[in-house]
């Protein structure tokens, strides 16, 4: 699994992609090339660093590592909150296994009933973390904006403060939704 985010930009939400009235069809486009995007950097990096081209010697080590998992399912949010199909069923199997597990705890007799409670709070927490996720990301990029880059260290510790603030935000969901644990 890869997960994957989709800003607002034309190339992703261009004219082409509404004429059809296709729900969904920019994160769907994305998810269907993620599997193929992770083949042709695992033979970059058989190429680059073990020196296995494909075309000659086959697959290298890291593209037959990648291979044992099977297709590379991508996980697509899209700028207007829409979902992948695969993201979509990976919620699925999360409320599933979360009802399986943990039904009694949440006070119900049968995972089945306590599946859709259990679906419904992913769904809510989900959510709210990406709606947060854009914001600050719109707010980052607000500040980036009207200060301008002065140099390329500064945008270089920019980056890196953001990338330690998505991190922090990420651990804290995740610390915060302790019920999937065993």
């Amino acid at each position: 699994m890869d997960v994957k985010m989709l800003s607002f930009c034309p190339s992703r939400y261009g004219p082409a992609r509404f004429r059809n009235a296709k729900r969904c069809d920019a994160v769907e486009f994305r998810a269907a090339r993620v599997n193929t995007e992770c083949v042709a950097k695992a033979k970059k990096v058989d190429k680059d660093f073990n020196g296995a081209d494909f075309d000659t010697s086959g697959p290298g080590p890291v593209l037959q590592r990648l291979q044992t998992f099977g297709k590379v399912e991508g996980l697509v949010v899209g700028a207007h909150g829409e979902c992948s199909r695969a993201l979509h069923d990976f919620i699925q199997r999360i409320a599933d296994q979360g009802a399986l597990s943990r039904f009694r705890v949440l006070g119900f007799k049968s995972p089945l009933e306590a599946r859709s409670t259990v679906l419904c709070q992913v769904y809510l927490s989900l959510g709210i973390e990406a709606i947060r996720g854009i914001a600050r990301l719109r707010v980052a990029n607000l500040a980036l904006a009207l200060s301008g880059s002065k140099s390329r260290k500064a945008a270089a510790a920019r980056r890196s403060a953001a990338k330690a603030a998505f991190t922090e935000q990420n651990l804290a969901f995740w610390h915060r939704h302790r019920y999937f644990e065993d």
